[in-house]
């Protein structure tokens, strides 16, 4: 039987998980529609032999090994190695229930989707974590998934809850210099082009809280880039929607809080930097204090920006004993 979806899973010195995630796929129910493309990103540990293995095992596993240059090429290099009219993401330290798969691929195929989602949940062991609005499935033209991307409420933007029709994906390819928000960014674009979203409330894709993974790193300058796409986000939604412009403005002032109380967190300051980004909270604190779409722990965040930077950097420093929680 000819494959229907290939799941392109991007690794880099996985050898700790990277079995739980393949061993998750291959029992999936309609294992015998399914292609599974490994992209080996420079793995310097034991990954590349496990992989290896697994492929010597299995006949509907592609392997290719590349040079290290990030999870964005990977999945680039994943989609154009694709053979299949599917396409979905598989973060290589998470992992999928059995019946994930079957459930997403019969409501894009039925109703002729472009993109169909199922949502997630946060695995951190000993716990799982849903951090969506109870929703119940729906069909949405373009406009109304594009106010849900960006709402992020319903569902996220994260790739790997979802399954792509392949055709979409042609003209789109990761920014390689992202690590922050290139998801958001990918998803952006595939948003425009589409034409219907399906959305089924299933959560059965387990994102695992890894310490190690490139969101819960030390902060550096390439965190900066979020901001940069939030505001182009902007630009472009005020051309398409007065209520998306609004939810993509609102996008942009969190990434901003967000992006200072790192600085400070990670004792990371441009200062030249963080003082623009203060300049601009403080001209837009009415809107922020306003927007339904920040949470009153951010607009407090934002709050604190608009004080000086040195009365930042005091309060900053006793936080503790004030119990006072910023991010």
């Amino acid at each position: 039987m000819s494959k229907v979806l290939s799941v392109i899973i991007p690794i880099y010195n996985g050898e700790k998980y990277i079995k739980r995630c393949l061993n998750s796929v291959l029992e999936q129910t309609v294992i015998n529609l399914i292609e599974i493309i490994i992209i080996n990103d420079g793995s310097t540990d034991n990954t590349e032999a496990i992989c290896i293995d697994y492929k010597n095992k299995y006949d509907n596993i592609i392997y290719s090994s590349i040079e290290n240059k990030g999870v964005s090429n990977a999945r680039n290099v994943g989609i154009h190695l694709s053979k299949t009219q599917y396409i979905t993401f598989l973060d290589a330290d998470d992992w999928i229930e059995k019946d994930m798969y079957e459930i997403l691929l019969k409501r894009i195929l039925k109703f002729d989707l472009d993109i169909v989602i199922g949502g997630y949940v946060k695995d951190y062991n000993s716990k799982i974590v849903n951090r969506f609005k109870k929703s119940k499935l729906t069909n949405y033209n373009r406009l109304e998934a594009q106010k849900n991307l960006l709402k992020n409420k319903i569902f996220g933007w994260e790739m790997c809850d979802k399954i792509y029709r392949k055709d979409i994906l042609k003209e789109i390819a990761f920014d390689n210099d992202l690590i922050i928000c290139e998801d958001l960014l990918f998803q952006w674009h595939l948003f425009k082009k589409v034409k219907r979203v399906g959305f089924i409330p299933i959560y059965k894709y387990h994102y695992c809280y890894n310490l190690d993974s490139a969101t819960n790193g030390c902060f550096n300058k390439k965190y900066l880039s979020g901001i940069k796409v939030k505001i182009r986000i902007y630009k472009e939604a005020k051309l398409i929607d007065y209520e998306l412009s609004k939810l993509a403005l609102e996008n942009y002032f969190d990434e901003l809080g967000v992006v200072c109380i790192n600085m400070m967190k990670h004792n990371y300051i441009l200062l030249n930097r963080f003082k623009c980004y203060q300049k601009i909270v403080r001209k837009n604190i009415i809107k922020i204090l306003k927007a339904k779409g920040i949470s009153k722990k951010h607009k407090l965040g934002l709050c604190f920006l608009v004080l000086p930077y040195i009365f930042c950097k005091k309060i900053w420093s006793i936080r503790k004993y004030l119990c006072l929680k910023l991010v």
